[in-house]
């Protein structure tokens, strides 16, 4: 009798958890167009208040130099669909500092 229990509890946990990650990852295609981002305008400023959500600065600091711009533009890409709050103006000039390793990152990174 015990062993029904154990699998509705573990189905019971499991359906939460699935249902927490996605509350948490959200639609970035959807959020995207209901909710209205700020644009920072600074690949420093963008890196502090967006990619620091969810990774450390030294994350993206240990890529720069080993990514190409269509890797930089895919990953970009992947966070947005991830829910990365990023205004579509900052778009390509946070690809462009990423993969020219503008001064402005440089300064961040040191």
């Amino acid at each position: 009798m015990c062993l029904p229990k154990k699998i509705t509890l573990f189905w019971i946990l499991n359906s939460l958890i699935i249902l927490s990650i996605n509350a948490c990852s959200g639609d970035g295609q959807n959020a995207q167009k209901s909710v209205e981002f700020k644009e920072f305008g600074s690949c420093e400023l963008i890196i502090k208040n967006v990619c620091t959500e969810c990774h450390y600065e030294t994350r993206t600091c240990q890529k720069l130099g080993k990514k190409s711009e269509g890797r930089w533009g895919s990953t970009i890409e992947r966070m947005v669909k991830k829910g990365a709050k990023l205004h579509e103006n900052d778009l390509k000039p946070l690809l462009k500092c990423l993969t020219n390793q503008s001064s402005e990152i440089q300064k961040l990174c040191e």
